[in-house]
């Protein structure tokens, strides 16, 4: 678990990955797994990857920002 945050109508969760992956997405369309504890899937990852920052905002263009070499 990296963030636990009350979605509200209209929020967007944004997310960052380890190897550089950014995703935006209005956070009722996260799926939501089956199973007491399970929460929801925002983004498949592969064995090397992991979500490194998340955040839920009101409006797309808030949240995580990915900087890296050029």
């Amino acid at each position: 678990v990296l963030a636990v945050y009350p979605d509200e109508p209209g929020s967007f969760a944004v997310l960052a990955t380890l190897r550089g992956r950014g995703l935006c997405f209005e956070a009722h369309e996260a799926p939501i797994l089956r199973g007491a504890g399970s929460g929801s899937l925002g983004v498949k990852l592969a064995d090397d990857d992991a979500v490194i920052a998340f955040s839920l905002v009101t409006q797309p263009d808030d949240g995580v920002e990915i900087t890296g070499p050029k």
